[in-house]
């Protein structure tokens, strides 16, 4: 069985309005339907009748418990969409093929199906501007829920009494639900997100921790609820101990291949004993993952260039920031501003989101034409490569390598067997020549926390980056409800 797990898609008037370009929705909410009615009169517009042969108008309320799409299909004729109610339920999704019936049944047959021929909505009720739609005959949709726990998702439905519904035959592929959380680099806010997964039932997770000053916290959280942790990427540690199993990045060797690039760049430009060559190195003092890699950049620009040291010639600069883009801009904004007698700035960070900002810093400054930053690990860097920014080079990292060691370890964790406290994985310059060569580099690094619930009978995994999302994927199938109504 092939699961296409699909990001949801917040439902805004703009998305709405998209779906309705597409042909497959009429949106009904304020303003949208405007009638030349001259005073003392009432004027209408028919939109559209029902079909013969399908009985009279119903309203129905659907109530919606299951987290398969067991009922995703068509039909024949319209029905309108009435999305009231919400509260503290859980939350429901909405996934529409945006492609036709018969172009779906296609790439099923021939398995060439994907997650972009669809839309997965993530529900908003009461909201005027989205809430209300029609679903226009024959476009393949259905609604499922993710489970918190919370009583059922519910909607009305106004329809034909007797329309009927054609299921779409799946074959190999089963639709699934990626739910996001932001944790905005917020320890706290991943504690709380342990507490939300082991009321779930969760009894292992893998986290990239978004504060090690929380490691303690964390791995006594997971002892608390009796369930397994390991570490991708931020080890999980106290006092330079690892306190759980960790699968990451080889953090002094990549900051040494990243600076021998960088060395190689400078030699090749003879800005090495240029006064206006300044070197700037961007560290993380309190994510003790992201210190090796400053050591290995220092050690290699030292041995390469000697007097770049801190007592040499006065052109090697820090930053400390958080991890954020935004700090990263405006720590690098206040040495590059502190010092115009550099104009020519080599940048090495401790993470892509730093480099972002100072890219954008020195473009601020106007001195980016012929500085040189390298990032740390590819998952940005696309976009500055095809624009030409002054984003030279990045160390690109597997994140499917992190990601399947950092499962295996897991389920070896729980399977009982004795794991490695440390697993490294390898990386690769890219560059904007080369990193088209770089198959697996699709702009994006994931750092995730899987959680596996007790009571499923196979594993079942959500899918977590306290960076940026948390996202949920899976669950094993269950029963339809009685009429396959609900999709």
């Amino acid at each position: 069985m092939k699961r296409l797990a699909i990001q949801p898609t917040e439902m805004t008037p703009e998305v709405m309005a998209d779906l309705e370009a597409r042909g497959l929705i009429i949106r009904l909410c304020p303003h949208h339907e405007t009638l030349e009615t001259p005073k003392g009169e009432t004027t209408w517009r028919l939109m559209y009748e029902p079909k013969e042969g399908y009985g009279p108008h119903r309203l129905i309320t659907i109530r919606v418990n299951r987290e398969a799409f067991a009922g995703f299909g068509t039909h024949p004729d319209n029905e309108e969409f009435w999305c009231v109610g919400g509260g503290d339920v859980q939350p429901m999704y909405l996934a529409i093929a945006l492609i036709d019936d018969d172009a779906l049944r296609h790439r099923i047959a021939d398995g060439t199906l994907s997650e972009s021929d669809f839309i997965m909505l993530r529900v908003k009720y009461n909201d005027p501007e989205v809430s209300f739609f029609v679903m226009r005959a024959g476009v393949p949709h259905g609604e499922a829920i993710v489970d918190h726990g919370k009583p059922p998702a519910a909607f009305y439905v106004t329809e034909s009494r007797d329309l009927p519904l054609d299921l779409t035959d799946m074959g190999d592929f089963e639709l699934a639900v990626k739910e996001y959380e932001d944790c905005f680099m917020d320890g706290q806010k991943m504690l709380d997100a342990i507490d939300r997964a082991y009321s779930n039932g969760a009894d292992s997770i893998v986290t990239c921790c978004p504060d090690q000053t929380m490691s303690q916290n964390i791995v006594d959280k997971c002892n608390e609820y009796g369930i397994a942790v390991v570490a991708a990427d931020d080890a999980l540690e106290m006092n330079g101990e690892k306190i759980a199993p960790w699968v990451g990045i080889a953090g002094y060797d990549i900051g040494s291949s990243r600076a021998e690039w960088l060395c190689d760049y400078m030699a090749e430009k003879n800005l090495v004993e240029d006064e206006t060559c300044g070197v700037l190195i961007m560290t993380m003092s309190t994510v003790s993952s992201c210190v090796p890699r400053t050591d290995g950049e220092y050690d290699v620009l030292i041995s390469r260039f000697p007097e770049f040291t801190d007592n040499g010639n006065g052109r090697l600069f820090y930053a400390d920031y958080d991890g954020t883009t935004e700090k990263g801009n405006v720590n690098a904004a206040a040495v590059i501003t502190g010092n115009p007698q550099i104009t020519k700035w080599m940048v090495m960070d401790a993470n892509e989101e730093g480099i972002i900002g100072c890219v954008r810093a020195l473009e601020t400054a106007g001195v980016d034409a012929e500085s040189a930053c390298v990032g740390m690990g590819a998952y940005l860097v696309v976009e500055e490569y095809e624009k030409g920014s002054c984003l030279r080079a990045a160390p690109y990292f597997s994140d499917v390598a992190i990601g399947t060691y950092s499962v295996n370890t897991l389920f070896d964790l729980i399977d009982g067997k004795e794991v490695e406290m440390e697993t490294a994985v390898p990386a690769e310059i890219t560059t904007p020549e080369n990193y088209h060569e770089t198959a697996s580099l699709r702009g994006g690094l994931s750092f995730y926390v899987v959680i596996t619930w007790k009571h499923c009978i196979s594993r079942r995994t959500a899918l977590w980056c306290p960076h940026r999302r948390f996202s949920r994927a899976g669950s094993p199938p269950e029963a339809g409800c009685r009429d396959g109504r609900c999709g």
